[in-house]
């Protein structure tokens, strides 16, 4: 074989190898970007998956009551400024609390046009999860709600809420399939209990779940001290997006009175009018025992 024939085959060789160092580094380079893509993105994937807020129990000055009112909480309640109310926690040797508070209407009339469950959740025992619904969908409730949406300006809002307690008289308990277990009188203060309460242009929720299940609590969670316990807000959807007509006047601030992040009032409209918005409560906290 000629010499210069020998020079081109090993040349092309070479160059061959090279190509194929190119392609193998890019390939590699690639590779590298497309892990890190996938990477990024399930990171931020988790993270938005990983919104459940994280609380311990606190201890209260003094005795609970489950009154509808949130004066016995003090400074307990901490503000979840995504989902515009604040949230108290706690707990003794016989009894989870739990005070739920907010101003803004968009969250509050979903709760009185459907119904407002809280479930909760024992993470070490799977098998004790209690839904507590209240309040209970009420058809005058939402009539007034659906027809009359004026009620609801700052000067008669406190009115017509007290209202629509007054007429929840009952709570229902549901097991984790979503299946009612009994319905107890709200007037029954012994045991499983929540009151409703509005004043101060703050609606008040308040639970208390015994933490044994006895001869004394049919119904409760049989947590112990250190256990954690998912905790789950919701209301049942409405079948509308929107309540209420246009060209009334809308609420004039988006936030919760009287906590950090917000002001009086509610959040159901820009000042001077439009739609109403109603917002579902939809999240949970995982509340640690103390």
């Amino acid at each position: 074989m000629p010499h210069n024939i020998v020079l081109l085959n090993l040349n092309w060789l070479k160059l061959s190898n090279s190509i194929k160092d190119i392609i193998s580094s890019y390939r590699e380079e690639e590779m590298k970007k497309l892990s890190i893509f996938i990477l990024a993105s399930a990171a931020l994937l988790i993270a938005g998956c990983s919104s459940t807020t994280q609380l311990t129990s606190t201890s209260v000055p003094g005795k609970i009551d489950i009154n509808g009112d949130a004066s016995d909480w003090g400074t307990s309640l901490k503000y979840l400024p995504d989902e515009k109310v604040a949230i108290g926690v706690s707990n003794d040797n016989d009894y989870l609390y739990l005070c739920l508070a907010s101003g803004d209407m968009s969250k509050i009339m979903p709760m009185f046009a459907g119904s407002f469950v809280v479930w909760v959740e024992n993470e070490n025992k799977n098998d004790n999860t209690i839904g507590i619904k209240y309040p209970l969908h009420n058809i005058v409730n939402e009539s007034r709600i659906m027809i009359n949406p004026g009620e609801f300006q700052e000067k008669g809002r406190g009115m017509m809420i007290s209202k629509m307690i007054k007429d929840q008289d009952e709570i229902r308990i549901l097991n984790k399939d979503n299946f009612p277990l009994t319905v107890i009188s709200v007037s029954d203060s012994s045991g499983l209990t929540a009151r409703l309460g509005y004043n101060n242009d703050q609606f008040i929720y308040e639970l208390r779940v015994p933490l044994k299940v006895n001869e004394q609590n049919q119904y409760g969670i049989n947590a112990d001290p250190g256990e954690k316990l998912l905790i789950k807000f919701e209301t049942e959807k409405p079948d509308r997006k929107n309540f209420g007509r246009e060209g009334q006047e809308g609420n004039r601030s988006g936030g919760m009175g009287g906590f950090p992040g917000g002001n009086r009032g509610g959040g159901m409209g820009p000042e001077g009018g439009g739609r109403r918005s109603f917002e579902p409560v939809d999240f949970s906290v995982e509340v640690t025992l103390k």
